[in-house]
């Protein structure tokens, strides 16, 4: 299923408490497929602001970074965490010190062949600058 074109889809995954099953399968399996899926699914979700909010209140972009620490060596893992993560920067509540842009930047230095994740890491580095930090922090 493709969740990138359907809202309603979207919406009844998270009326249904997807996002906290999703999550919950981040935090209980660290296998790179259940990581990569669930990011993929977190990127898609976090489309609209009301579920962007949500993801960022329920822990998401801890988890989501944790995909890349966990997994530096699967493309993947790592595009869709970074695909993630610049949907979820739009949220003025993601901005937190967890060590997410170093990340970033160490992701797309040690893939350096690899265009999405350079597409998809420039990009939440953009929205992330263009934001105004919260606290002075950023994630």
């Amino acid at each position: 299923m493709n969740l990138g074109g359907d809202e309603d889809v979207r919406n009844t995954i998270v009326a249904a408490g997807g996002c906290g099953l999703i999550l919950e399968a981040m935090r209980q399996h660290a296998s790179k497929v259940v990581q990569m899926r669930a990011c993929g699914i977190l990127w898609a979700l976090a489309a609209g602001r009301e579920r962007r909010a949500a993801l960022v209140d329920a822990g998401a972009i801890l988890l989501i970074l944790n995909s890349i620490r966990n997994h530096p060596t699967e493309p993947g893992v790592i595009e869709r965490a970074a695909g993630a993560l610049r949907s979820l920067a739009g949220s003025s509540d993601a901005k937190t010190d967890l060590g997410g842009v170093q990340l970033l930047h160490k992701a797309m230095q040690d893939n350096s062949l690899h265009a999405g994740i350079h597409r998809q890491a420039r990009g939440a580095l953009d929205m992330l600058s263009s934001c105004t930090p919260v606290h002075g922090r950023r994630w």
